[in-house]
Parts: structure tokens; sequence; C-alpha cells
């Protein structure tokens, strides 16, 4: 049996309320088929955007379904990205020097809890 795992946006707005930088978003799964497992296991979703641009602060917000917890974040643009209010918010802050660089923004490592049954979960995206 298999897990299926997709994602969803809701709301999705460009960082720009009129966009003329042309800036675009996509993110991705690492994996969108799992098998069930008496263990838990992590699917990634990247979010990565189609060209470099200057930032001081992107915030936006993730839901996971039946207890996935949205728990690391990673970026190769930027060193300070942490998730909180348990797994629903992203926050993004480079450092100076990480300014003007940002195309990563994050990589979350959402952890799948043992013995989740069979089906189609959504993972939403929104508010970036």
């Amino acid at each position: 049996m298999f897990l299926c795992v997709a994602i969803l946006f809701c709301s999705f707005s460009p960082a720009f309320a009129s966009n003329s930088v042309g800036l675009t978003f996509t993110p991705s799964l690492d994996k969108t088929e799992i098998s069930q497992s008496s263990s838990p296991q992590t699917v990634v979703l990247s979010i990565t955007a189609n060209k470099s641009v200057e930032i001081e602060k992107i915030v936006y917000f993730i839901e996971c379904p039946n207890n996935f917890v949205a728990d690391s974040i990673s970026s190769t643009d930027v060193e300070n990205a942490q998730i909180y209010s348990s797994g629903t918010s992203v926050e993004i802050i480079p450092t100076e020097y990480e300014r003007g660089s940002v195309t990563d923004y994050g990589n979350i490592s959402i952890t799948v809890p043992a013995n989740t049954s069979a089906g189609t979960y959504e993972i939403k995206f929104y508010n970036l």
C-alpha cells in the first residue's frame, strides 16, 4: 500500500504585490509516493524561485495533514531559516552577506507518522 503526497497552493501570491520583477516560486517534493510503514518517514518540500532577489525577510505558511510535522528547514542560500508555531509558519531572514542571492526559499523536512493509513495527503503551501 502507498501513501501519496501532493502540494496544494492556497491563496498563493508573489512576494511583491505587483510582481514587477517577474518572480515565480516552484514547490516540489522529493517523494510523491511512499510505502506504508511501521516507522516514521520523511518527505522534503523544496521551494525555489526563478531568479535571485534581495530580501530582508520572507514569511510563508505550510499546513500538514494528519499529524504530519514540519520539523526542520534548510536553505543553500540562507542559514537563518526557521520553522515556528508547531510547523505551520516558515520565516527566512538572510544575513547581510546573503541578501541578493536568494533563490532557495527552503527545504522543509516533513515527518510522516508511523502506521499512517494509505491514501492521498495534501501539504498546503500559501502566502509567499
